[in-house]
């Protein structure tokens, strides 16, 4: 198993952890990484359908991200 998918199946833990939607902050101090880093992270995560982004104000500012349902069936 690569590091890469390893460090995104410790992500998903994580947001199982905090049973609240994930912030990047969340994955900076859990992983200790930069925000931009940490922000990536959370963006290929989404792309592969196990989070969905959390938009705050008018939709433009995506704030944290929630697990989709059914998500832990593929782990």
């Amino acid at each position: 198993m690569s590091r890469g998918l390893l460090a995104e199946k410790e992500l998903i833990r994580l947001a199982v952890q905090l049973a609240r939607p994930i912030r990047p902050v969340d994955v900076e101090r859990h992983f200790e990484l930069n925000h931009k880093t940490a922000v990536l992270m959370l963006q290929k995560v989404t792309a592969k359908g196990w989070l969905r982004p959390v938009h705050r104000g008018k939709g433009e500012r995506i704030v944290s991200y929630e697990l989709v349902r059914g998500v832990m069936d593929y782990l």
